[in-house]
């Protein structure tokens, strides 16, 4: 413990995109959030998708917010999460083929009401 180890964690959510430093003992160190949020989906009316740019940008400062912090020392683990249902296809090169559809969109409640 004397080497001050940190682990960065990266929370990309439904509410916020954030980053958070803790130390071995679990001790939040530091910690930044931007809220997330939806946007319209431009080729679904009532669609709702999620901005990878935006989520991207603010992922990026909230982590350079936190790891600038002079408490934060010894970085030894880097790990994300995110919200687990939501996803896009995309092609080898990284382009996505179709925005990232958001869990709350409600284009698949008529596939979920007929599933049985």
């Amino acid at each position: 413990m004397s080497q001050n180890n940190t682990a960065i964690i990266l929370d990309v959510g439904a509410t916020n995109v954030r980053a958070v430093a803790v130390d071995e003992t679990g001790n939040i160190i530091a910690q930044r959030f931007y809220p997330n949020k939806t946007h319209p989906d431009p080729f679904f009316q009532g669609g709702l998708i999620w901005d990878v740019e935006e989520i991207w940008g603010k992922l990026i400062k909230a982590t350079i917010e936190v790891i600038n912090n002079p408490l934060v020392k010894n970085i030894v683990a880097v790990t994300i999460t995110t919200f687990g249902v939501d996803s896009a296809p995309v092609l080898k090169t990284g382009e996505l083929l179709y925005p990232v559809i958001s869990w709350a969109c409600q284009r698949t409640v008529p596939v979920m009401d007929n599933i049985d």
